[in-house]
């Protein structure tokens, strides 16, 4: 219901939401670099922020009979940070959100933490083959998509 009144009182673009999505989905990581550095703030020094930033687009405009959004969840050794797991075309991704203060490039890398906490165990115990691995990192108004 609230989706509804925010998408008819505010005249919402879900084209450009859901393509925001896709491109998520996608690992397109120019498209996502491109649609989150206009929505950063330089104050925005947690990485929860940016954690609930996607979730809730996720949550509000692609958690339906195709999508399954999770969040902070046990898999493998730890909790990852985001899980999207596409029904129709069996593709899931995970998200690792990083925000530093130290240098953004090594940071960035943090990928690996997805591998060697192996956050996609889950995945491949429901019979998802396409799994996908997105690394997220900020340092203030810079943000890098591995």
């Amino acid at each position: 219901m609230i989706v509804e009144i925010i998408k008819n009182e505010y005249n919402i673009d879900n084209d450009k939401i859901r393509n925001f999505c896709i491109a998520v989905l996608d690992n397109k990581k120019e498209e996502i670099l491109n649609n989150m550095l206009p929505n950063m703030s330089y104050h925005d020094t947690h990485e929860s922020g940016y954690h609930n930033y996607i979730l809730g687009i996720f949550s509000l405009f692609l958690n339906d009979d195709k999508f399954i959004v999770r969040s902070n969840r046990e898999s493998g050794k730890r909790l990852f940070d985001l899980m999207i797991k596409d029904k129709v075309f069996d593709k899931g991704i995970i998200i690792e959100f990083k925000v530093t203060k130290d240098d953004i490039e090594e940071s960035s890398l943090k990928v690996k933490q997805i591998e060697e906490k192996e956050y996609y165990l889950d995945l491949i115990n429901e019979g998802y083959k396409d799994i996908r691995k997105i690394a997220i990192c900020f340092k203030g108004k810079q943000c890098i998509v591995r």
